[in-house]
């Protein structure tokens, strides 16, 4: 079999899968939506009340092994879904399992960037005031789109670009009221922003 048509019988594999995913009925997915947009938007608050009793080092360890051992069970659970359907097409299983590990260093690079863009963020929650940590880590869209635009030659329309500038707006209509200003916070500040920069280059 050619590899053209290993890697059709894969993407008709997945697609079988994502199919079998989507019967959860759509209320149930918007309700998981908002409990993860409301978990999301409390994380900052959450790590910084964490740090004042074990420090950012420690409260970023627990949140990785934590988060390590959930997607692990998660992706025990996916891989027996999709091991389900090995004998009505193993060539196409065993074609996903070479691209995996083709693509073992990429994931490896993916997980160091994103350690560092939460370890940074993580700390400069202790160098600089929420509001400020939060807002300048939630310009990861800018520089997504900068980055894409430069190294990818990406064209995007306006609808997106409007799009992402209500986000930003409202980003910063939440925070401005908070956001302060001083030499003192600048070392967290930058750490925030570099943060922003490497969760986009890992997004990207």
């Amino acid at each position: 079999m050619t590899h053209t048509e290993n890697l059709s019988n894969e993407v008709k594999l997945e697609k079988t899968v994502i199919k079998e995913e989507r019967q959860l009925p759509i209320t149930a997915a918007i309700l998981s939506l908002f409990i993860a947009l409301f978990a999301l938007s409390l994380a900052a608050i959450f790590i910084r009340l964490s740090e004042v009793e074990l420090g950012s080092n420690a409260t970023i360890f627990n949140r990785m092994w934590i988060a390590t051992i959930c997607f692990g069970v998660w992706n025990s659970f996916k891989q027996i879904q999709f091991h389900r359907l090995k004998d009505s097409n193993i060539t196409a299983v065993d074609s996903h399992n070479s691209s995996w590990q083709q693509n073992l260093g990429l994931i490896l690079l993916m997980g160091i960037v994103s350690s560092i863009s939460v370890i940074l963020w993580a700390w400069s929650l202790t160098q600089t005031s929420v509001a400020n940590s939060t807002l300048l880590r939630n310009l990861t869209p800018v520089f997504t789109t900068l980055f894409g635009w430069l190294f990818l030659k990406q064209s995007f329309d306006i609808t997106f670009l409007i799009g992402m500038a209500i986000a930003l707006l409202g980003v910063i209509t939440i925070s401005i009221t908070d956001f302060s200003y001083s030499i003192n916070n600048i070392t967290g500040d930058v750490a925030a922003l570099f943060a922003a920069v490497f969760y986009s280059i890992y997004i990207w």
